[in-house]
């Protein structure tokens, strides 16, 4: 386990280092994702970094597909994924489409030719509220709220039970804001709405199955 824990103190470094406005409670888009099974036994510490490796290639193409710069965003690794807080005048549609689209490609070709214990799904949850900085990162209801929705049993068991790339899930904000509307090709009737309990609240969710170019309806 040290090199996984010399993966996660790398990109903690590179990170902190860099210099950004503070965040002062303003609306945000909040980008979390997680890796399924990351921990699984079949994969060792090199798999995990070649894991992590790509998780942060993949992201950063489907930001630039989406037109945000990375070196806008406040990016926080968390080992097995990453918060990502994207300014407020970036628009929030732009995270549902093409971002979305852009993640599944690139999580399909990674996983064409990765090595089996390299290949990897993916989790992936978007939501929107006020962030502020503080001395060692960044809070906000809207994290605590993309963090339940990221780490949904619901979601879970739905990408374990398909050879789907990614399950995205959003809030009902910006699922009735945002989906609906219909950005690109998005389809609303490709989400599902889910409910769940997490630590004592009941959250709502829309959940999606990108499985290729079209994404897959979930029934």
């Amino acid at each position: 386990m040290q090199l996984l824990h010399g993966i996660r103190r790398f990109f903690r470094r590179f990170f902190s280092g860099r210099r950004e406005p503070p965040l002062n409670g303003q609306n945000h888009s909040v980008v979390l994702t997680d890796v399924a099974e990351f921990s699984a036994s079949h994969r060792t510490d090199r798999d995990r970094l070649a894991i992590c490796q790509a998780q942060y290639d993949i992201l950063r193409q489907a930001f630039a597909d989406a037109g945000i710069p990375w070196d806008i965003l406040h990016v926080e690794d968390r080992g097995d994924g990453v918060l990502l807080i994207v300014p407020p005048d970036v628009r929030t549609e732009l995270l549902v489409h093409p971002f979305i689209d852009s993640l599944v490609a690139g999580l399909s070709r990674h996983n064409a030719i990765a090595e089996p214990a390299a290949a990897f799904q993916l989790r992936v949850a978007i939501d929107v509220g006020p962030v502020r900085s503080h001395p060692r990162g960044v809070a906000g209801e809207v994290i605590i709220n993309g963090t339940r929705l990221v780490d949904a049993s619901i979601l879970k068991e739905h990408l374990r039970a398909t050879a789907a790339a990614l399950a995205f899930i959003t809030s009902r904000f910006v699922y009735d804001n945002v989906v609906r509307q219909r950005p690109g090709d998005v389809n609303p009737d490709d989400y599902k709405m889910v409910e769940f309990w997490s630590k004592g609240s009941l959250v709502t969710g829309w959940m999606y199955l990108g499985a290729g170019a079209g994404g897959s309806r979930i029934g």
